[in-house]
């Protein structure tokens, strides 16, 4: 070390650095025990530990050695490594650049064996859990999985335009307790638990498509089988539409008057048109809602007149 003179004199034992710091040292490692499985994380306590330098952290348990993780100059942290050894204990030994850390009393850490009382039929046990193979579940790997299986040719679901829709998707085999809607028409649902489509408000399918197709998911509640689902939904028109001329309304030609046969109508006539709207179910209201026309002229296809109106309460405009 450097004196006040400008001299330097050798450190003590066990001394280093132009301050005569403590080499570095082990001190005790938490927690005290550890599973057997291994992956557990042990930090080694001490001091003087350095930033810059790479240490390695050993065990007589295991051969296998890995990278200590710095935290600072008090602490490292190791993974403890699974091991099958009979021995209760395992020495923890560290080094810092390939040079073994000395420590004032042996550490060891106590191996506790997590899986003795486990038994796993169709799978394997770590940290005193069973891990099952593909096909099986349980606590214990001991109850085989029933695959789920949707019917090969679904029958095609119904519904009615505007009115609330309800049905239940059914499987051939398994128990399913995970539904999951993949795709369909916005607005419907399904139930989570028990696989019910509703819909409470249907809507027709757009133009030129003639239904609704319709995607779900099953699961059983760890996940172990799952299938899908694609089956046609198809929505019935709520109502019929009938419009015609009222021939009376073209003026000139009186209310007796017809204009079937005729090809010129008189310049500047006002044709009043028309017409019904029936509902097909009588749980669909009919009475003042908005009715559109489109008007096309036959000399002029590309010119269409929109005319609009409200139904009156039996369903006339």
């Amino acid at each position: 070390r450097c004196t006040g003179a400008g001299r330097c004199e050798p450190c003590g034992t066990g001394l280093f650095g132009a301050l005569c710091l403590p080499l570095p040292a082990l001190s005790f490692v938490t927690p005290e025990a550890v599973g057997d499985t291994g992956g557990e994380v042990i930090a080694v306590h001490g001091f003087n530990f350095n930033v810059s330098a790479s240490y390695t952290c050993s065990f007589s348990a295991s051969l296998w050695t890995s990278a200590a993780l710095f935290v600072s100059s008090q602490e490292l942290a190791c993974v403890f490594p699974q091991t099958t050894t009979a021995d209760s204990n395992s020495q923890v030994f560290v080094a810092e650049e390939g040079a073994q850390i000395s420590a004032g009393n042996a550490l060891y850490v106590r191996l506790e064996n997590l899986c003795a009382n486990v038994t796993c039929h169709h799978g394997f046990c770590s940290r005193s859990t069973c891990f099952c193979y593909s096909g099986w579940r349980g606590d214990a790997c001991s109850e085989q999985v029933v695959p789920i299986v949707f019917p090969s040719d679904p029958a095609p679901l119904a519904a009615t335009e505007y009115l609330a829709f309800s049905a239940a998707l059914a499987v051939q085999q398994g128990l399913p307790t995970q539904w999951r809607l993949l795709s369909g028409p916005a607005g419907l649902t399904v139930d989570p638990p028990d696989g019910r489509l509703v819909w409470a408000a249907p809507r027709l399918p757009a133009y030129p498509e003639t239904h609704h197709v319709v995607e779900v998911e099953a699961a059983d509640a760890e996940l172990a089988s799952s299938a899908v689902q694609v089956v046609e939904l198809h929505v019935a028109r709520a109502y019929n539409v009938s419009v015609r001329v009222d021939r009376a309304s073209i003026e000139g030609l009186g209310s007796a008057a017809g204009i079937d046969g005729l090809s010129v109508v008189p310049p500047g006539s006002t044709i009043r048109l028309v017409g019904t709207v029936c509902a097909v179910d009588r749980r669909v209201n009919v009475s003042h809602i908005p009715v559109a026309l489109w008007v096309r002229r036959q000399q002029h296809p590309l010119l269409v007149t929109r005319l609009a109106g409200v139904t009156d309460a039996r369903g006339g405009f």
